[in-house]
């Protein structure tokens, strides 16, 4: 039933902000997971824990724009 609720509303708009919805972990994992993922790739830590819808939007954002420029 959790998954369906995620599923439903991560990525909708509230207030004109799109909701990022995910499963809770303790505190000690998700700390981990970043750590991993600053160790691991060249992000540094604030973007690590940026929400991936909202590095998904800037990416389109971006997309579109030079594709704006592009015409």
């Amino acid at each position: 039933m959790a998954i369906l609720a995620i599923k439903g509303m991560n990525g909708q708009k509230f207030k004109g902000r799109p909701l990022t919805v995910e499963l809770s972990v303790q505190k000690l994992q998700y700390e981990k997971r970043i750590d991993a993922l600053v160790e691991h790739t060249n992000m540094d830590r604030k973007e690590a824990i940026r929400p991936m819808s909202l590095k998904w939007e800037e990416r389109a954002e971006k997309a579109k724009k030079a594709e704006d420029e592009a015409v």
